[in-house]
């Protein structure tokens, strides 16, 4: 990918980790050893593994890496303790990346909460402040602000997208 951006694009001045897996919400005790690594390969690896690949054309032009991460690695929820756990590991990922890849490249993350797929959550609608569920825009917006030269002095930030979950709304 990254060499498809240098030759398509004469460079890569943003990568956007946005991959995630979930498991179905069950007791972190019930669950077998192979759902966290399944976890843990794509939430953290993944990222750790796009920013390897990513960081020297990164560097030459004082890039940014934007991982999408979860509003449930910090509002846990019940049956959710291996997802939270590895949505941790990559919030954690992101803000070691931004002091070790500083000053050439920002690294940061944003946390949406839940989001619509398909069809509307309407019972996570009401517990959001916002009383909407989050979108792609939504999302997007984040990462290109954080991405941009307004957001030049930013880096190692896990910012809520989450129509104020996070601030106690649920």
């Amino acid at each position: 990918m990254v060499a498809f951006a240098e030759q398509s694009f004469g460079g890569l001045d943003v990568m956007v980790n946005n991959a995630g897996v979930h498991h179905l919400f069950k007791a972190a005790l019930d669950l077998p050893d192979s759902e966290f690594d399944r976890m843990l390969n794509v939430n953290v690896k993944s990222a750790l593994y796009a920013a390897k690949a990513a960081a020297p054309a990164l560097r030459f032009r004082h890039g940014s890496i934007c991982t999408v991460d979860s509003i449930g690695a910090v509002v846990i929820r019940p049956g959710a303790a291996l997802y939270a756990a590895s949505k941790n590991a990559s919030i954690s990922l992101t803000k070691s990346l931004a002091l070790e890849l500083a000053p050439e490249i920002r690294v940061n993350c944003v946390l949406p909460s839940d989001a619509e797929v398909g069809r509307r959550m309407k019972a996570n609608v009401d517990i959001l402040p916002m009383k909407r569920l989050c979108t792609g825009h939504d999302v997007a917006g984040a990462v290109a602000f954080l991405s941009s030269d307004d957001a030049s002095f930013i880096t190692g930030v896990a910012l809520p997208v989450d129509g104020g979950r996070s601030a106690g709304g649920a």
